[in-house]
């Protein structure tokens, strides 16, 4: 597979929904473990938000990064044919 600009926006978009659905979790798994603990609910809206930050800084730069080692692959390839 070439490392191409679509497979760069692909490597990217996917990382980003990754860590965005990792924070979601997080954040719910806290949430019930208070609720079991205290039997208050903790999942606030500004969570979504925070996630959302998080996971499009994260996503880029490890999306990035993976499209990056593809590309030095491709090239790796390439020099040895």
């Amino acid at each position: 597979m070439k490392a191409t600009f679509r497979l760069y926006l692909a490597v990217v978009l996917r990382a980003v929904v990754f860590f965005y659905l990792l924070g979601l979790l997080g954040n719910l798994i806290g949430a019930l473990i208070i609720f079991g603990k205290d039997g208050v609910w903790y999942f606030q809206s500004d969570a979504l938000f925070v996630a959302l930050r998080f996971s499009i800084i994260y996503g880029f730069f490890t999306g990035s990064g993976l499209w990056i080692f593809a590309k030095m692959e491709e090239i790796k390839r390439r020099k040895k044919k």
